[in-house]
């Protein structure tokens, strides 16, 4: 399932000494899933997660840069996949009842009732149109996609028609930007790139046993951080140490 998306203006503004200069150093990062994560909460309501920690996802991928004196290229954008949790979660595919492994679970108590949430198959990229350079007060547009992910859900209720209400739908929001802050260090040959991530999501078009019945308001914040080795410094290559302070994701739907 597919959302297509705009992210964010991600933004690097450089602050750091040079003391060797090159044409371009390249290193593949790898996030780091005891530091990467997304946490879930449901816009309305109550939100809980379904039991401790479930509602936040940790995070796993590797992408490229290619780094010079003063910028940061990713040419192939950044992919970051969702894990799940390690016990299933309610409901199961679909929203019927039951439960099966995914990303996230969370409670929602809402008025007249409860439900319960499932995110599964979820992974987002960020990309640009041939990969994204920044340097010093450059800032950049990118694309954000979840190219894959769906939320089940299942909720009783009291009020209305329907007693029980279940069924899924996929991420299918617009993202918009908002602010936020991150950092990029490179210390000798090991080079650290945290991202802030920030946005409020209204999903739509379930498929409900009852019909289309309303929207699901997710707020979604966390952050990426990844590690990868660059060559050692030499007359011939790039060598950088300090600290470049970066604009990180943030994204933010509008109905």
């Amino acid at each position: 399932m597919t959302l297509s998306s705009k992210l964010v203006a991600l933004a690097i503004v450089i602050g750091f000494s040079t003391s060797q200069v090159a044409s371009s150093s390249a290193a593949t990062l790898t996030v780091a899933p005891d530091q990467s994560y997304l946490q879930f909460s449901i816009a309305f309501g109550v939100s809980d997660p379904q039991f401790q920690g479930s509602d936040r996802a940790a995070l796993a991928g590797s992408f490229e840069v290619d780094l010079t004196a003063g910028t940061i290229a990713f040419p192939g954008g950044i992919s970051v996949t969702l894990l799940d949790q390690p016990n299933p979660i309610e409901p199961v595919p679909g929203g019927l009842p039951g439960s099966a492994a995914a990303n996230v679970g969370m409670v929602n108590l809402v008025p007249g009732g409860s439900g319960v949430v499932a995110i599964r198959d979820s992974v987002l990229a960020l990309s640009a149109s041939g990969g994204v350079v920044v340097g010093s007060g450059f800032s950049s547009a990118m694309d954000a996609v979840f190219t894959s992910g769906t939320v089940d859900v299942n909720y009783d209720l009291s009020l209305g028609p329907h007693p029980n209400i279940y069924g899924s739908a996929a991420f299918d929001s617009t993202l918009y930007p908002a602010a936020s802050g991150g950092t990029l260090e490179i210390a000798g040959t090991l080079v650290t790139l945290t991202i802030p991530v920030e946005f409020y999501v209204e999903l739509a078009g379930f498929q409900f046993n009852a019909g289309s019945i309303g929207t699901l308001p997710l707020l979604i914040q966390g952050e990426i951080v990844a590690t990868g080795l660059i060559p050692e410094p030499s007359s011939s290559i790039l060598s950088i140490i300090g600290t470049v302070a970066c604009v990180g994701v943030a994204l933010r739907r509008r109905k």
